[in-house]
This record gives structure tokens, C-alpha cells and sequence, in this order.
């Protein structure tokens, strides 16, 4: 396999035009004042320039001064869109790509050896996206028409989806609409063989493990497994059929080491949304399959799941 920029998003479909350096950098510049309004902080921009009708920036490396906080490194980050320079104005962009080269994040200690030793193991480990965003203001939909990672080895993960109803035209606009917008479409394909291993495992099973309590760990997660195995079973075929009730089953049973692809997709086309959990707040959340199906009414699930032989 080959090896965040936010969405900048705001309106009408503009004809594409490359931008200036100065203004590859005020758009720069715009992001975090934009994050910071929604509490999200982020670590400083370098400077762009402006290069065969992309915006982009090399050898991005970020290291935190707390220790054993996350930090990260990009050989390249290029973006380019659709009426961004009419961003700098107000006007919102209808197309954003955006590219990243060689992307690893990791943590860094107070131990110059270890850092080093964490450094060379990851030279090789390099991840690269491509993310690809479209806006209609006037249907109020967002989609994302590609986010795809590729990661070392025959190791990847592609994601398409579809928002409805959500308005990005000002930071108004946003907050009125963001209780009211909904995904109505989600398509995802992961091939893994050794990515749940290497990049899924720690940081869902800890917090899994923590909250299962105390046990040995095999026996816990084989448990966990199984239970997750029991849900996929009960579920109506009115959210998901035999079929792929079956596909997930044989994921469920290769875990801890999937090896093969999975798909996914999932269509809503009322749109599911922060309403559909509003009830909630009167009932609490329920702890029953059957008390969680009506957040599912009208949603429907399809999978498959195509093991691989599994490399000696």
C-alpha cells in the first residue's frame, strides 16, 4: 500500500482559483480563533506557500512541553478548494481536498533516549490521508465525499458520508443548526491485517478492560466478545438482515486479530441526529437492547466481512 486542517467551510459553489501565499496563510491563520470558539485548541500553524494551485506546508513536526502528552509529525500538508479566497471575505468555500504525507502521532517523554528509540521505530510507520469536502449552502448538506488513510503494510481505512440540514454559512447559522442536522448516509471499508493490533488496540481496550473490572484480561475480553457476539444476534432484521449479522458475527470471531475487510454501510434517510436521543433526558439511558431501538427506527445496517489467510 502507498503511503486536520478543519473543514473551512462556508457556501454558494465558486469556480476554482488558486490562491496567493498570503492568502494560503490568512486562511491559516483564520483556524484557530475558529477552534478555539468551539473550546478546541490547537498547536501552532507553520507557514504555507503557495505551490501549482495548492496551499502547503512541509515538515510539520509538533512536540508538546508537557511530557507523555500526544504530539505529531507531517512531511506534507497541502489543502485547496473551491471559493476559498471568497473565505477570507466571509463567503464559505463548496469544495475543500485536503492532503497529508508520511503523518505519524505519537507521544513524547522526558527521556531524550527513549524519544530517539520512538523516532526510529516510526521512520517507517507513516500514515497518509486524503479528505475530500463538498458544501451545498443552499441544500444545507455537507458531504464527504472521501476520507481515506492508508496506512504501512495492506492496512487501510476509506470513509464516505452524507450531513443534512446544517448550516455553515455563519457561526450562528452553525449553532442553531447543529441540533437539527443529521447523518443521512455513512459508507466504510477498513482492511486490516495487523492495523486493529497496532493502532486500535490500546486505546479501546483499556478503557474497555478498566470498565469490565477486575478478571484476567483473556477472560475478560473473550467475554466482552461474546457478549458483543449476543447483541449482533438479537438485533431485528428491520436494522440489519441475516447476512450481515453473520458477516459482523465472524469479525466478533477473529477478535483479537481481525485479518480480512470489513464494509459497512449505513443509510438514513430521515437523517440521524442529536433528536433522535432528546428523549433521553426525560427517561435516562436505557439499558436494554430494546430500550435503545427506537434511536435506530428507520436506520438500516449492511455488512460484510471477507477474512484473509492469516500470514504465518
Amino acid at each position: 500500500m502507498k503511503r486536520f486542517l478543519v473543514f473551512m467551510a462556508f457556501a454558494t459553489p465558486a469556480v476554482a482559483q488558486d490562491l496567493t501565499t498570503d492568502q494560503c496563510n490568512a486562511l491559516l491563520q483564520a483556524v484557530p480563533p475558529a477552534l478555539a470558539a468551539i473550546d478546541v485548541d490547537t498547536a501552532p500553524i507553520p507557514s504555507a506557500t503557495a505551490a501549482a494551485g495548492w496551499c502547503e506546508i512541509d515538515s510539520w513536526e509538533y512536540r508538546p512541553d508537557a511530557a507523555y502528552a500526544p504530539g505529531f509529525r507531517v512531511a506534507t500538508l497541502r489543502f485547496r478548494g473551491d471559493g476559498l479566497p471568497d473565505a477570507l471575505s466571509g463567503a464559505p468555500p463548496s469544495r475543500l481536498e485536503v492532503q497529508a504525507r508520511d503523518m505519524l502521532v505519537r507521544v513524547y517523554t522526558e527521556d531524550p533516549a527513549m524519544n530517539y528509540l520512538m523516532d526510529v521505530q516510526g521512520a517507517q510507520a507513516g500514515i497518509d490521508l486524503d479528505l475530500v469536502l463538498t458544501y451545498d449552502a443552499g441544500a444545507r448538506r455537507l458531504v464527504m465525499e472521501r476520507l481515506a488513510l492508508d496506512f504501512p503494510g495492506d492496512n487501510a481505512i476509506n470513509l464516505s458520508a452524507e450531513l443534512v440540514r446544517l448550516d455553515l454559512t455563519s457561526a450562528a447559522g452553525l449553532q442553531l443548526s447543529v441540533g437539527q442536522a443529521g447523518i443521512t448516509r455513512l459508507n466504510l471499508d477498513i482492511s486490516s491485517h495487523g492495523l486493529f493490533e497496532n493502532y486500535v488496540v490500546l486505546p479501546l481496550g483499556l478503557p474497555l478492560l478498566n470498565m469490565a473490572g477486575p478478571g484476567e484480561p483473556e477472560a475478560v475480553v473473550a467475554g466482552l466478545i461474546a457478549d458483543a457476539r449476543g447483541t449482533i444476534a438479537a438485533l431485528p432484521d428491520t436494522l440489519m438482515d441475516a447476512n450481515s449479522r453473520a458477516a459482523l458475527d465472524l469479525l466478533l470471531a477473529d477478535m483479537p486479530h481481525p485479518w480480512g475487510k470489513l464494509t459497512l454501510d449505513i443509510a438514513v434517510p430521515a437523517g440521524f441526529g442529536a433528536p433522535r436521543f432528546m428523549g433521553f433526558a426525560m427517561t435516562g439511558v436505557p439499558f436494554t437492547l430494546q430500550g435503545w431501538m427506537p434511536v435506530f427506527d428507520g436506520v438500516t445496517f449492511n455488512a460484510t466481512y471477507n477474512p484473509s489467510p492469516k500470514e504465518d
